[in-house]
């Protein structure tokens, strides 16, 4: 990030859309200069990265950086939550989420972007192995 764009008395707020790996950067210049975040996911893509920004978020003295959670709040999807935490239908037992747009545009999203844009781009596993994991 540009460091005059983003202390500029103009910029209210940030909004981070790129490539994974360049999150962290983007996150810690948001900060430094006191502007509010919302960062799509990968947050980061390392456990020590994680730990900076929330470091730098601390050292600022009030929460900037809020990560998208895909259709957390979506209508539909707090109407199915209501219907689980209701318990009418039981324990659930598995749940599978699509997306919900008729198509994307080409090449705009591939197969292989979830494992080059996410923690696992970094580390060695097994084909189809990798998994999520906490960072708490």
């Amino acid at each position: 990030m540009r460091g005059r764009t983003i202390n500029s008395e103009k910029v209210q707020a940030v909004i981070i859309s790129s490539w994974g790996p360049a999150h962290e950067e983007q996150l810690l210049a948001s900060i430094a200069a006191g502007k509010p975040v919302f960062c799509e996911k990968p947050l980061v893509t390392s456990e020590a990265a994680a730990l900076r920004v929330m470091e730098a978020e601390a050292a600022f003295g009030r929460r900037l950086v809020q990560v998208g959670f895909m259709r957390r709040f979506d209508a539909d999807y707090r109407r199915l939550k209501a219907v689980i935490d209701g318990g009418k239908l039981g324990a659930p037992l598995l749940f599978h989420f699509v997306h919900r747009n008729a198509s994307v545009p080409e090449g705009l999203y591939t197969s292989e972007m979830p494992l080059n844009d996410t923690w696992c781009m970094t580390q060695t596993f097994p084909v189809g192995s990798c998994r999520t994991r906490s960072l708490g």
